[in-house]
């Protein structure tokens, strides 16, 4: 996930947002950082990749997520889940306000097309 506010990037990546305390972690210091009422003009990018075998604790994973950011206030994020058996790469580029989205299959090293996203 990157939220991005004033030309900097908050970043995290997590399998288990809803199970450990690195994801919580990273929303008290976007607490901070990124004030109450600029929040809703802020779409956060969320990606995600093939974490689980089991279709529904992803699906979970995922939901939470989503549902976390919404609670802090932010805008309607963008977000591109890869297909099974594929990993997801964000490539912020704060000067051309884009994140490039690249996926792959780290078995067959094959590459879908990249995504752009403005922000």
């Amino acid at each position: 996930m990157a939220i991005i506010y004033q030309s900097q990037v908050s970043l995290i990546h997590t399998a288990g947002a809803d199970d450990v305390p690195t994801f919580g972690d990273f929303c008290e210091a976007v607490d901070q950082v990124i004030p109450q009422e600029e929040r809703s003009s802020i779409n956060p990018i969320v990606a995600g990749g093939d974490d689980s075998e089991l279709p529904e604790d992803a699906v979970r994973k995922r939901k939470y997520v989503l549902a976390k950011l919404q609670d802090m206030g932010f805008g309607l994020p963008q977000v591109i889940w890869c297909p099974r058996q594929h990993a997801q790469t964000i490539l912020v580029d704060c000067i051309r306000k884009t994140a490039t989205l690249e996926c792959w299959n780290p078995v067959t090293d094959a590459y879908l097309p990249s995504v752009q996203l403005k922000f």
